[in-house]
């Protein structure tokens, strides 16, 4: 039989689940870490990546409201074109913006959100280009017509955790 040795036993002799296991998940980390650093590209896993289609038609709304938002995805800010800031009440989309750069290292999403009547809850997803995911938004926040939440020098942050396991 051949197996790798592994401390005190060897591979072979663990159960097949969690040999299992712990191949899907250092891969997913190594895999994690490859798109991190630019080595791999989304696309060139053999899977094809495309963008959500989110398109708003803004004359068919009442009612907007303003948002300048600062996107954080794990902890880290997010950068580069590319990505989509999407808002949402349930599953209809009521306004959809991309990064703009602001500054060398500020990139900031101006965001319309669209509806017909106040006190909605608005939630978010984000677009992640350089993962080719898209990610839930933990923040969401009430709508109310011609509200403007957050500036350019003091956005609002919403988070994301995008999960590799």
């Amino acid at each position: 039989m051949n197996s790798a040795s592994h401390g005190s036993g060897t591979l072979s002799s663990l159960p097949k689940r969690s040999t299992a296991t712990c191949l899907v998940r250092t891969a997913g980390v190594v895999l994690a870490m490859l798109l991190t650093l630019g080595v791999l590209q989304p696309t060139s896993l053999g899977a094809q990546v495309v963008a959500p289609d989110w398109q708003i038609d803004a004359a068919a709304w009442e009612l907007s409201s303003q948002v300048t938002a600062r996107v954080v995805a794990n902890e880290m800010d997010i950068s580069g074109t590319g990505h989509r800031l999407a808002a949402f009440v349930g599953d209809e989309l009521r306004g959809v913006a991309t990064p703009v750069q602001l500054g060398q290292n500020t990139w900031l999403f101006f965001l319309s959100i669209f509806a017909h009547v106040n006190a909605e809850t608005v939630t978010f997803k984000v677009y992640l280009a350089d993962r080719g995911v898209v990610a839930d938004v933990r923040d969401s926040l009430l709508f109310r017509a011609n509200a403007i939440d957050g500036a350019p020098a003091a956005p609002i942050e919403l988070n994301a955790f995008v999960d590799f396991d």
